[in-house]
């Protein structure tokens, strides 16, 4: 097999696969941020919003997600990254969009834009040096969870128009700091 082959095949098996995503809808239950994140990434999810599953394995991944509500339902997007210095940016604007990312090794960042009404985030980092900035800007009814277990993370939440919210930080390990900004709420 030529060069070129090996590398279509797993392309062609990875735009499959996304396209199947995308054609299932997918929809997060209040229930669902009370388990364990785990759980999340292998569940049968359903709804009528378009979904996105993105795993990365190794060091300096980078992913930047752009997720706009169209229509009644959100979207819904799984992140999972494995290794050192990774990066995920991740933009949600609209109405119930919902993210579950996880993040686990050292020096990884999350950096999240949400904006709509009863979107929701559930986000963990399991390592040591470890960032999580988000932005929730102009929404109601949000629920956020963030979890970092390690040492020397950092949480930076800023609350822009905000209106009826749930969020909850939780850190566990040594040198931890979490700064939540509210501006116009």
């Amino acid at each position: 097999m030529t060069p070129l082959k090996k590398l279509m095949i797993p392309m062609v098996i990875i735009i499959v696969s996304l396209m199947v995503v995308a054609a299932q809808a997918q929809m997060l239950q209040e229930g669902d941020l009370l388990i364990h994140p785990e759980e999340l990434m292998k569940s049968g999810i359903s709804g009528n919003g378009h979904g996105a599953y993105i795993r990365q394995v190794g060091n300096a991944n980078e992913i930047i997600l752009i997720q706009d509500q169209i229509g009644a339902e959100g979207n819904l997007a799984r992140v999972l990254q494995t290794g050192n210095t990774n990066l995920a940016e991740i933009t949600q604007a609209g109405g119930i969009n919902q993210l579950v990312l996880m993040q686990q090794g050292e020096a990884n960042e999350f950096d999240l834009v949400s904006n709509g009404q009863a979107n929701r985030t559930v986000a963990v980092q399991q390592g040591t040096e470890n960032t999580i900035v988000q932005r929730l800007i102009q929404s109601s009814h949000i629920q956020s969870e963030l979890i970092q277990i390690g040492h020397n993370n950092l949480i930076i939440t800023e609350l822009r128009g905000i209106h009826s919210r749930a969020l909850q930080i939780r850190q566990e390990g040594n040198g931890m700091r979490a700064i939540v900004r509210e501006i116009g709420n």
